[in-house]
């Protein structure tokens, strides 16, 4: 709005009309909301994005790019309507690529919102030439495996943005060392195996879909029509008219029918309970009404939609089967159930690569969230410095400013290392390539790199930080522990903590858990804080259960009574605090906190 009117309406008419319309021109006051976030998430990853921090993070994106300085709106503005097309591709069925719109319409089916800015950031690496097509495609199935398979075995989706934001970052590094992002996609989902965020192996996924409720699921009839159309690869069905339903081959009122009791058997209340809702007592149909409660004989032979007509491969192998029973019912749930493990497939990797690109160290989230204002004071990086990175054979030089941001060629100032190395490449290559600033630039032309600056800072300077970003990586880690999250709930949403201890809740009236982290002393320790007296005496009264229970976690244990309205039960260890060892004590905290569950759980007795 600041730009004179005929420059204002030349960028209204070539650009933001543009990203309107490619929106849809219609819902675009509904949509552009979420767009920005979405967009904003893929440039700030592993950093999520609340929608209050939207417009602050843009600009502060729109100056440290230089998309304020004269000349560079149009810049901005082509980024954006770019990445308008890619969300519009995901969200609005808008990809002109046969292959991949079929893919981004399943994977928008199943009404996960949150992996959209993971989605725009593979069509950014596509259409970048860093992601070839067929890399692209495997992803995208990759992707849809990955979230239906948590879907059907009720894994909880509460962390998913903040995991999908840590994995575009990650493969933002890959990218940028040359590696290869399919595989490396492939391995981060493979390794987070035992925590919340993992991808069900054949066996889980294969034994929930072959015993569970599909009928009530929120997603049968994609299970249904997706499983159809893995037989028509080349031309899928059109099941978006609403001509098809869910239909059950044991009908919902057999019990009622003579003849279906006959069929089931002398059990057939069991078999009832027990297989009427599963994978393999149900198919697709168009004429729900019309089959209704028949007997199997009758379904068959219907006229209209009978399943010796039914042209749908999900139903062919009705067309030989007399009878419809248990073993009927068990043996086409477990073809179904094998054709889906082809379907929505686990990705194969060796153990070794799966571990390459796990991360090295815990602490370096710590390292992270060193400013590069403190590790310049820290370190001595003086104003006037020269930052020196190498572009092929051309040198690129920057100037720490007196206020520690980084002035590059151009004269623009970026505030970090990675801003202003993304902007240098920007300049370089006329596309925007995030990149690692701190493994970018070196302190002089033969100087050592500002990561391993940093790395230095963090270990001989007592970080006046330590705590906050002690509890930000336990958080963390908490929020990847399914034992922990299904205990407490996932705490890595958590704002700030710069205190010596964080508090969990045990839903339950007078007491709740602590973890603590005592810098000054060199301990940790978990407690139970008891605010009601008769809770804490019927602990006390089980103390030897109590002290059992505990006794393998290495501490020592205190039963406390600071004042005469609070009691605590306290087990402390004592250990170094160095960050290196932050992993070691993130797990111990975890174990003693889900052992303080256990403890409280002994109330229940009372």
């Amino acid at each position: 709005m600041g730009l004179p009117m005929d420059e204002q309406d030349d960028l209204y008419a070539n650009y933001w009309r543009k990203i309107e319309e490619t929106l849809g021109a219609d819902s675009y006051d509904e949509v552009f909301d979420e767009f920005l976030r979405n967009w904003l998430t893929v440039i700030n990853a592993p950093t999520t994005i609340v929608a209050r921090d939207v417009y602050r993070l843009f600009k502060r994106y729109v100056v440290d790019s230089g998309y304020d300085k004269p000349g560079q709106m149009a810049d901005l503005l082509k980024e954006i309507r770019r990445y308008a097309r890619h969300y519009a591709c995901i969200t609005a069925d808008a990809c002109d690529d046969k292959e991949l719109r079929v893919l981004l319409a399943r994977i928008h089916a199943l009404d996960v919102s949150v992996v959209n800015p993971l989605l725009m950031s593979f069509f950014e690496d596509y259409v970048g030439d860093s992601l070839p097509h067929d890399d692209f495609v495997s992803m995208l199935r990759t992707t849809e495996s990955y979230l239906f398979r948590r879907s059907v075995c009720d894994v909880a989706t509460n962390s998913l943005n903040k995991f999908f934001a840590s994995v575009i970052a990650r493969l933002n590094t890959v990218r940028d060392d040359g590696g290869n992002l399919r595989e490396a996609f492939e391995a981060i989902l493979l390794g987070e195996e035992g925590t919340a965020r993992r991808m069900p192996s054949d066996v889980e996924f294969e034994r929930a879909l072959s015993t569970r409720d599909c009928y009530a699921f929120k997603r049968s009839f994609y299970l249904l029509t997706t499983l159809e159309n893995s037989w028509h690869a080349k031309d899928p069905l059109d099941f978006s008219e609403g001509t098809f339903s869910t239909e059950h081959i044991m009908p919902k009122n057999a019990l009622n029918s003579v003849e279906w009791r006959e069929v089931l058997g002398d059990d057939c209340e069991r078999v009832y309970d027990e297989l009427l809702n599963t994978l393999g007592n149900l198919t697709l149909t168009a004429y729900n009404p019309e089959l209704s409660d028949a007997p199997f004989a009758e379904k068959k032979a219907h006229f209209k939609g009978g399943f010796d007509q039914d042209y749908l491969v999900i139903s062919k192998e009705l067309h030989d089967l007399d009878v419809w029973d248990e073993n009927s019912i068990r043996a086409r749930a477990m073809r179904l159930a094998e054709r889906a493990l082809n379907v929505w497939p686990f990705p194969e990797l060796s153990a070794d690569v799966v571990a390459s690109y796990k991360p090295i160290k815990k602490e370096t989230r710590a390292m992270k969230s060193m400013t590069f204002r403190a590790v310049s004071v820290i370190a001595q990086i003086v104003p006037g410095t020269e930052l020196v990175a190498s572009e092929g054979d051309r040198v690129v030089a920057a100037t720490v400013t007196d206020d520690y941001g980084i002035r590059i060629f151009n004269g623009d100032v970026l505030n970090s290392p990675s801003r202003a190395a993304t902007r240098v490449k920007g300049l370089l290559t006329g596309k925007y390539v995030a990149v690692n600033g701190w493994k970018y630039w070196r302190v002089g032309e033969n100087g050592p790199s500002l990561f391993d600056v940093r790395a230095k800072c963090l270990t001989e300077v007592a970080n006046p930080d330590l705590k906050s970003l002690f509890w930000d990586g336990f958080y963390d880690y908490c929020g990847e522990r399914q034992d922990f999250v299904s205990a407490y709930s996932d705490p890595s949403g958590r704002a700030e903590n710069n205190g010596w201890y964080a508090t969990f809740g045990l839903r339950r009236r007078g007491i709740h858990a602590t973890a603590y982290f005592a810098q000054r002393d060199s301990w940790v320790g978990v407690n139970l804080w008891i605010t009601e007296l008769a809770l804490y005496e019927g602990l006390a009264a089980r103390r030897e259960k109590v002290e059992s229970l505990l006794a393998d976690l290495g501490g020592k244990i205190f039963w406390r009574e600071p004042s005469e309205k609070t009691r605590e039960l306290v087990v402390r260890l004592d250990a170094n605090l160095a960050s290196e060892h932050w992993g070691e004590l993130y797990a111990w905290l975890v174990s003693g906190l889900l052992r303080m569950r256990a403890v409280a759980g002994l109330l229940d007795e009372i």
